[in-house]
């Protein structure tokens, strides 16, 4: 079962997509997984940082990739959405033209932190 917060950031990422002439990314259960092996990772490390092995999870086939990571504490998936949009960096992921599919992963630690990665590919 999708996290509520990764359902939600799936909505307001196809939303922004679409607002901005981009099509809708494809979900993949296997960047699903690499995005919520990576979550759990930072949980466990409380360390917010990207990947450093990434290209060597992603499936095979790629040939860009993207990754967004956050964490947060009190706030909810829109305001983390909306801090990546803020960021030029983030924001050119979520909306590279190149990056055809998606996934999204979510830790939730016991101190109410929601620790979120987003994989992005294209092929």
């Amino acid at each position: 079962m999708v996290d509520p917060w990764a359902a939600e950031l799936y909505d307001l990422l196809d939303a922004t997509r679409a607002a901005n002439g981009l099509p809708a990314l494809e979900r993949q259960p296997a960047l699903e997984d690499v995005a919520e092996g990576w979550s759990a990772s930072m949980l466990a490390s409380a360390t917010l940082a990207h990947a450093t092995d990434l290209p060597a999870q992603l499936p095979a086939g790629w040939t860009s990739a993207a990754e967004n990571v956050g964490v947060t504490l009190g706030g909810d998936a829109a305001s983390l959405h909306d801090a990546w949009l803020a960021s030029p960096g983030h924001r050119a992921n979520l909306l590279d033209a190149g990056l055809d599919a998606v996934g999204i992963g979510v830790a939730r630690g016991g101190d109410g932190r929601v620790w979120v990665t987003v994989d992005l590919t294209g092929s």
